[in-house]
């Protein structure tokens, strides 16, 4: 039987996930398309240390650190004794290292837990919201999806319940309120799922076993042989076109799989690329990475054709700002748009 994770996990890398996320509460479908910072320093590993390199590859802040969150607001998390704190753009310590653990900044708070629950911090190191959740109060569209004692709402960057906790858990670990992007978010009542606004109102009832967000104004729904895409009514598109695995759109364009291959369409349902890479991410900068079946691997333009060729990485993430992170096994570095390294791969 396909279980609602197994075919999350199928249906990640069709969006390009971030490939040196953290795992746990940071929600699966964010991630696809996080938007970061183009000016933000660059992770490196080095011999097990993290430390960071500017766009260019200059290392600005040397390999020291246990690990880390990305940049945001300035800021990065990275752990030093066991505990989580925040560093400048200059390595230099901006927020003690005292937390038991930590989450990047993004609508200028960040996550952290103390004594075992959940609250959130400014960029002056300010408690702005008391830890006392069950999960890290991650904000998107202004709201974080946050739980206590298996029961999820919606508060605001200053604690302040939007959406007050309504929705129960099925499971502890998997939360029923994920987050919101295109002004819905998705509420798993049950093994069913819909949509609200940001008034708390279902915009579509639960209904479908799996679903993802919404991207350009259109989700995928279904199980994996039989996904297809709905509109913000949950209305089915493109009508009697059904694909074995569907990834989110990204500039007009999503990643399907019919029959073994992976191809795109457009908006309209149409296939623009036709089915023939083993496995396709989605389009960031005009450029998307594939794999072929024959092994092939790298970056192709939006004719299908290869404009970037792996060379010392086998995996590549979407492109921010001119800069995609690729990895080889363990080791990840970065390129530019025309393939030349910026940082070779390390660990």
């Amino acid at each position: 039987m396909i279980t609602r994770r197994t075919f999350l996990k199928s249906l990640a890398m069709a969006g390009g996930i971030p490939l040196k996320q953290r795992n746990g509460y940071h929600p699966l479908w964010d991630v696809l398309n996080d938007k970061q910072d183009e000016q933000s320093l660059l992770s490196i590993s080095v011999n097990g240390r993290i430390g960071f390199i500017d766009r260019c590859g200059t290392v600005i802040i040397e390999p020291r650190f246990d690990s880390l969150w990305g940049f945001g607001n300035g800021l990065a998390t990275v752990r030093m004794g066991g505990k989580g704190g925040f560093i400048d753009t200059k390595g230099e310590i901006a927020i003690e290292a005292k937390f038991e653990d930590t989450f990047g900044f993004g609508c200028g708070r960040a996550p952290v837990k103390m004594n075992g629950r959940w609250g959130a911090i400014d960029i002056e190191g300010n408690m702005r919201i008391p830890p006392v959740f069950d999960c890290p109060p991650i904000f998107h569209e202004s709201l974080a999806s946050v739980g206590i004692s298996g029961v999820d709402g919606f508060i605001d960057i200053d604690g302040r319940w939007i959406i007050p906790p309504r929705y129960t858990r099925s499971r502890p670990e998997e939360k029923a309120a994920t987050y919101f992007r295109d002004g819905l978010a998705e509420i798993r009542q049950g093994v069913l799922s819909g949509f609200i606004d940001k008034s708390g109102k279902f915009v579509i009832e639960p209904s479908f076993q799996q679903v993802s967000c919404f991207s350009e104004g259109l989700a995928y729904a279904g199980t994996i042989g039989d996904c297809h895409y709905i509109d913000k009514a949950g209305e089915p598109v493109f009508s009697g076109k059904m694909f074995e695995l569907c990834g989110l759109f990204s500039e007009g364009l999503a990643p399907v799989m019919n029959g073994r291959s992976w191809g795109y369409i457009d908006k309209k349902g149409s296939s623009v690329i036709s089915p023939r890479y083993q496995w396709a991410c989605g389009f960031s900068e005009g450029l998307a990475y594939v794999k072929t079946e024959n092994g092939e691997s790298g970056y192709i333009d939006r004719s299908g054709e290869f404009v970037v060729r792996a060379d010392n990485w086998d995996i590549g993430d979407v492109f921010r700002g001119g800069i995609a992170q690729v990895t080889q096994g363990e080791a990840w570095g970065y390129i530019d748009g025309r393939g030349e390294h910026i940082w070779i791969p390390t660990s």
